[in-house]
């Protein structure tokens, strides 16, 4: 599992590509852009973000399964 920053705008080229593990990310609303082959590879992924955003667009255009964040949902360190 893995919970971006608030503050991440674009997730680029090739950045979790193959990371076979990776089941789940949660990505907030301020993304703006996300690499057409950022998930690459990642066949187990699950991405969590805001319903009508554009992570959802993405998730769906890429064929990744997208649940809707529960936005009171605050990260614990």
């Amino acid at each position: 599992q893995l919970v971006l920053s608030k503050n991440i705008k674009s997730i680029e080229w090739g950045a979790f590509e193959n990371c076979t593990l990776l089941e789940k990310i949660i990505i907030y609303d301020k993304v703006e852009y996300i690499a057409d082959n950022a998930f690459e590879g990642c066949d187990k992924l699950t991405i969590y973000g805001i319903k009508g955003s554009y992570v959802e667009q993405y998730a769906n255009e890429h064929n990744i399964p997208f649940e809707e964040l529960d936005t009171t949902y605050e990260p614990t360190n």
